[in-house]
């Protein structure tokens, strides 16, 4: 959440003004709901559709892709917040420095636009 309000304010729009709200993350806090669903409700996002999109390493890169297809084939979506996030470190044993050092918690976020 904090990622997605940092991007809102350097893209200069409100929560309400988001159209989609796509969450990347292979780590999501709950099986249902959706991720995208609790960023959507903890920011306002009330005229927004959310939907999460799991492929690991690569979500980020193809959740931008998804949103400039929406952004390209229907002209409803203009404001289209992405937020990677990865919350690794519930699941690493750390006393395995071989697996542990290779992951990390983060999250980053941007409002693509048409």
């Amino acid at each position: 959440v904090p990622a997605a309000e940092m991007a809102l304010k350097n893209a200069k729009i409100t929560a309400k003004d988001l159209d989609l709200i796509i969450v990347a993350t292979d780590t999501p806090d709950y099986l249902s709901p959706s991720t995208a669903s609790v960023v959507q409700y903890r920011l306002g996002a009330t005229q927004s559709g959310t939907f999460d999109l799991n492929s690991a390493c690569a979500g980020f890169v193809t959740a931008l892709d998804v949103a400039s297809k929406y952004i390209k084939a229907d002209a409803k979506y203009s404001n289209i917040l992405v937020v990677g996030a990865y919350g690794m470190s519930k699941y690493l044993n750390f006393d395995d420095y071989k697996i542990a050092t290779l992951f990390a918690d983060g999250a980053g976020a941007v409002v693509v636009q048409a």
